[in-house]
């Protein structure tokens, strides 16, 4: 079995026996693997700060690092055991790029309150979660 194959499993396993601390926007991820991507924290914000500020969005190598680090940094509020490598090897493609770096940066929440209406019974009618409208 290959290296990525078995970083894929414990990326599913790790969403399988995780139960998220923080809430966040619910992304299916390339692999399939359904997580719930909280914002970034404050340590995080300072840490990536002049990145963030400078993010273009395109696929410039400091925009895909951006997206990685970012990424990673929110993932693992909620899987700390969650690597890089997982991220960018498993997690991340040019797809879901700009969706990802979206739901790391739902600073007010929206999106993972329209996710929460949509969840909830009698919730708004034709809304999938993030990752889901373009499968």
């Amino acid at each position: 079995m290959s290296v990525l194959m078995n970083s894929a499993m414990n990326t599913q396993e790790l969403a399988m026996n995780a139960i998220p601390k923080f809430k966040g926007v619910r992304v299916v991820f390339a692999d399939g693997t359904e997580l719930v991507v909280p914002p970034l924290n404050l340590a995080a914000v300072e840490m990536l700060q002049e990145r963030l500020v400078a993010f273009s969005g395109g696929l410039d190598a400091h925009s895909v690092a951006l997206v990685a680090d970012a990424t990673v940094l929110a993932l693992q509020r909620n899987y700390p055991g969650i690597s890089r490598e997982q991220v960018v090897s498993e997690l991340l493609d040019l797809g879901n790029m700009a969706e990802v770096m979206e739901a790391v940066m739902d600073v007010s929440g929206f999106k993972r309150k329209q996710q929460e209406a949509a969840a909830a019974p009698g919730g708004a009618p034709g809304e999938a979660p993030a990752g889901m409208a373009n499968r």
